[in-house]
């Protein structure tokens, strides 16, 4: 018994000794056992974060830029020529000054803009002589409209186009579509506002009908 009591007291003393050594230790256990867990849990995070990264590469699509220039051509010259049936030729002269006469009668009566009647732009009544060069006269290019632009929609219209002594435009139609609307109003607004030098005969200025064609083109 009292052999078991002194060695018990012995074992007691040590640890009281060495109680300190031993909490030490065991913090030092305690601390590498988390050290070792956040390093797994950062290398599991990165390796989430990589392959989310991979697969994003080739599941998502990057876009293309498709560059257009843009631009207007007018095919809008003096000499252009027409169609031959009506002999629309711009800048030339009349030689029977009686058919002038004829035609400034017929085109007498008040047209608005905007409502033009069979009458004043009847085919047959075309006086052919009224000069058109939009560039001479400082005209603005129509505007392409930027919905048609984005959509690749391209036409050629041809407006006919009273033109008073003055050289202002009177009255304007379209005479064949460009098959948009977006791009025949574009045409109409612009050229309503244009300025000609306007049709003589006998040495005075008289009105008159033109054709003025206006290619929009994407190139």
């Amino acid at each position: 018994m009292n052999q078991n009591q002194s060695r018990f007291s012995n074992q007691l003393q040590y640890f009281n000794d060495n109680k300190v050594n031993i909490l030490q230790n065991n913090f030092q256990l305690f601390e590498l056992a988390a050290n070792n867990s956040l390093v797994k849990l950062a290398a599991a995070m990165a390796l989430i974060l990589h392959l989310t990264l991979f697969l994003s590469f080739f599941t998502t699509s990057t876009p293309k830029l498709l560059k257009q220039t843009i631009a207007v051509s007018l095919v809008a010259k003096s000499h252009i020529a027409q169609n031959s049936s009506t002999q629309n030729v711009f800048k030339k002269s009349l030689t029977d000054s009686s058919q002038a006469h004829d035609i400034a009668l017929k085109n007498t009566q008040k047209i608005s803009t905007g409502n033009v009647s069979q009458n004043s732009l009847n085919q047959n009544s075309f006086t052919t002589n009224a000069i058109f060069d939009a560039e001479e006269l400082n005209n603005p290019s129509p505007i392409y409209p930027e919905l048609a632009r984005s959509r690749g929609i391209e036409g050629k219209v041809t407006l006919k186009v009273i033109v008073n002594e003055k050289g202002l435009v009177d009255d304007i139609a379209i005479f064949n579509s460009s098959g948009s609307s977006m791009l025949d109003l574009s045409a109409l607004e612009t050229v309503k506002n244009w300025h000609f030098i306007p049709a003589k005969s006998n040495n005075k200025s008289i009105r008159s009908q033109i054709m003025v064609p206006i290619v929009f083109k994407i190139i």
